[in-house]
């Protein structure tokens, strides 16, 4: 495994919430690292997400899948039903899509100095272009360089510009955070919903 590819996942914990791998994201690396990260301790899994994204159209919308035993099988199936598109309609959902793992910062190898972020590979935009990343106002984005969540080239004025890495990588923390609480908030209503419904009682059938 080259020195590139541990260099990503010590960007990756600079930013708030960067440490947490999605099934996705995991899947995408190459044949045999997840499996060495993990016996080395680099990586660990951690408990699941409620939520995915859909990847049945480009809307990416989140989902949480229904989650069921089959009788046949004995195991765990997901499905969910398309609210947005008729078309779509119920359709399975692999869940294992649902696992997420955690970078151990501390058994990475020691960051060298050619960090991706402000290196050869990033690019320095402009304010305006963080603000289109992550959709936030000039104040805020000025914030998150006063707090280290976002680099800036350490110029000032009209000359300051911002990693662009370190945006993309702080936009990918805030969806995940943005996704489990938004899973944490529909469970919260499920359980309302439940034990409403347990106080209803069926009306009585007349007897024939």
């Amino acid at each position: 495994m080259d020195d590139a590819f541990y260099q990503k996942l010590q960007n990756r914990c600079k930013v708030p919430g960067g440490e947490i791998l999605t099934y996705d994201e995991v899947m995408q690396w190459p044949q045999g690292h997840r499996e060495e990260l993990e016996r080395e301790g680099k990586i660990r899994q951690t408990e699941n997400s409620d939520q995915i994204t859909c990847v049945q159209c480009p809307e990416g919308c989140s989902i949480t899948p229904y989650i069921r035993t089959d009788p046949a099988t004995g195991k765990l199936t997901g499905t969910t039903v398309c609210p947005d598109d008729p078309d779509i309609g119920r359709f399975a959902v692999d869940l294992n899509r649902r696992m997420r793992w955690e970078i151990v910062k501390e058994k990475l190898p020691a960051s060298s100095d050619q960090s991706l972020i402000g290196s050869a590979d990033d690019e320095w935009i402009s304010f305006d272009d963080a603000m289109g990343i992550l959709d936030v106002s000039k104040p805020t984005i000025s914030r998150w360089v006063d707090d280290g969540r976002l680099q800036s080239n350490g110029e000032t004025g009209r000359d300051k510009r911002i990693s662009k890495f370190s945006a993309l990588l702080l936009k990918e923390a805030i969806k995940n955070k943005n996704v489990l609480k938004d899973a944490k908030e529909l469970n919260a209503d499920a359980n309302k919903l439940g034990k409403a419904g347990t106080g209803k009682t069926r009306a009585k059938q007349p007897l024939r």
